[in-house]
């Protein structure tokens, strides 16, 4: 729904309001004389930047077109996230076996957000959160580790990156990549990584 103000020189019934997504209608609502704000729920808009204006038009058919709004509307998740140790903090037997035995080890983080393999539409528009999930913490049992919008600054651009694990206790741990665009689409991604401090692959 969108929320709009009329400004009249005298009060007047019959004004229509028309909701409109460029010249296209996508909604109406008559305003009554005592009433200047208004809220009129537009029709389904799809995937991509949208211009939003409304026009008011009284019983004379004069009309105003009212200021616009730009918008991007987007309910497509990001592309699924990956999530691994960085090979050199891998030290068990193999080094992609996910044993380890630094207590904070580096993590490689791989997360995107284009459309269908193309160029994103809003650049600069991921962030991610990195949570280990021992079954003991809080209502949910996570304990968020990593936030990009800290350790990166804000949203970021698309593409790979490397963090550093706060300190953990030996033992298994269930880790959750969450990727999230700009718009709150997310995707998960789930690491299970053992610290063990006789894992050396030497």
């Amino acid at each position: 729904a969108f929320a709009g103000l009329v400004t009249r020189v005298a009060p007047e019934a019959g004004f229509r309001v028309i909701l409109r997504d460029g010249t296209r209608m996508i909604g109406q609502t008559d305003l009554p004389a005592e009433i200047d704000l208004m809220e009129i729920t537009a029709e389904p808009l799809t995937d991509g930047a949208h211009s939003i204006n409304f026009v008011v038009i009284d019983l004379a058919g004069n009309f105003t077109i009212g200021s616009s709004l730009d918008i991007v509307i987007d309910t497509a998740a990001p592309n699924v996230p990956y999530l691994d140790l960085v090979a050199a903090d891998d030290t068990g037997f193999l080094d992609y076996d996910n044993f380890t035995d630094v207590q904070d080890p580096r993590v490689t983080v791989t997360v995107s957000d284009t459309r269908d393999g193309g160029a994103n539409d809003i650049p600069n528009d991921i962030q991610y959160r990195i949570y280990d999930r021992p079954g003991t913490a809080g209502t949910n049992g996570e304990v968020l580790l990593i936030d990009s919008m800290v350790t990166q600054g804000g949203l970021s651009i698309n593409g790979f990156f490397e963090e550093q694990l706060p300190t953990l206790a030996f033992g298994v741990h269930n880790l959750k990549l969450v990727a999230e665009d700009r718009a709150g689409n997310t995707r998960e991604f789930l690491l299970n990584i053992v610290l063990d401090e006789n894992a050396c692959n030497t």
